[in-house]
């Protein structure tokens, strides 16, 4: 009678822990890209996703989505930036256990506005 040999996985996620930073924009010159990053404290079998003003985002010649999992950091770079990329940009990291949010607006009577000099953005009234 031949012997048959069955393998078994076991997969067990743990949860994101630690709350899920605010993204933090990194550069802000027109016509430059723009970094927005958030990070989780811990976590395993995680996803991620980036959105503006609801609707998904995904890697073309205008945004750059990568994820860093040494660091647990999700990076969205936004290419040339201008005043039309003004919007509520928003992290998700989940796994099947847990899900964590979090929004960087540019959308609420705010937006970036450029100088002519090509200094950083300052943030002014939206008109």
């Amino acid at each position: 009678m031949a012997e048959e040999s069955y393998r078994r996985g076991l997969l067990v996620l743990s949860a994101l822990t630690g709350p899920l930073s605010d993204p933090l924009i990194f550069s802000s010159e027109r016509n430059s890209s723009v970094e927005l990053r958030c990070s989780v404290v811990s976590g395993s079998g995680l996803t991620f996703s980036w959105d503006r003003d609801g609707s998904a985002l995904h890697n073309d010649t205008k945004y750059q989505l990568m994820e860093d999992y040494s660091t647990l950091t999700f990076t969205l770079t936004i290419r040339n930036l201008q005043k039309s990329d003004c919007g509520s940009y928003k992290c998700r990291v989940s796994n099947p256990v847990s899900v964590k949010e979090s929004s960087y607006d540019l959308s609420s009577g705010k937006c970036l506005v450029f100088s002519s000099d090509k200094s950083f953005a300052k943030i002014h009234q939206r008109t």
